[in-house]
């Protein structure tokens, strides 16, 4: 993902050069923390691999398969909270109205919000953001003598949708609804850095998932 098609989409008319000049946009990103990725158990392989099989089954996670053989599991995940898992920051936005009015938004990015900007011509525009999380988990179970190491890697999937109408001074419609959509990957201690048009954006795991599975095997 560009840093420049998410901003787009984010802050559609600002990004299209249709809002009011006085107004300004502004992504604020959080710093990444390291995320905990494996741990090492005083169990054998099959203890902790029949443990894990029983608690990953309690429907939290889709098992997609299990392999015991390669001591590999693989998991799925959907959530339409992302927010609950991924860390991608926040965008403010101070917008001032043909007429003087000011209004200041600020939107988690994982978050579903509507709102509305101030366009240049006296009229606005509605701004619906809807966002969704997918992920893909590879589960490692391997055996060092009477203990077990269990590692994790999660794959990212975040997905925005903005859908946008704009509206004339009598708050009539002009025109169709538009909708602009982003898709950012990124895994386990490796977030999305995108750069362009001089702004930035980073998405990255809160290591939810992760310690979740870690937990399972304890």
């Amino acid at each position: 993902m560009r840093a420049g098609d998410f901003f787009k989409a984010v802050g559609v008319c600002l990004a299209l050069g249709a809002c009011a000049p006085e107004s300004s946009v502004r992504y604020l990103d959080n710093l990444p923390m390291g995320v905990a990725d494996a741990r090492d158990l005083d169990r054998p392989f099959e203890a902790t691999w029949n443990q894990l099989a029983a608690n990953l089954s309690d429907g939290f996670f889709v098992m997609d398969g299990m392999e015991p053989t390669a001591r590999v599991m693989d998991l799925s995940f959907r959530s339409d909270d992302p927010g609950a898992y991924i860390d991608c920051g926040h965008l403010m936005s101070d917008q001032v109205s043909p007429s003087g009015g000011q209004q200041r938004i600020r939107i988690g990015v994982t978050d579903n919000a509507e709102f509305g900007l101030y366009r240049d011509n006296g009229g606005t525009m509605s701004v619906t953001w809807r966002t969704a999380l997918q992920a893909r988990a590879t589960v490692l179970v391997v055996p060092f003598g009477e203990r077990t190491r269990v590692s994790v890697l999660v794959e990212y999937v975040f997905l925005a949708k903005a859908t946008y109408q704009s509206y004339n001074l009598l708050e009539a419609p002009v025109g169709a609804p538009a909708e602009e959509t982003t898709v950012t990957r990124f895994d386990t201690n490796r977030p999305a850095w995108a750069h362009g048009n001089g702004q930035s954006v980073t998405c990255f795991s809160k290591g939810v998932l992760e310690r979740r599975i870690l937990d399972a095997a304890t």
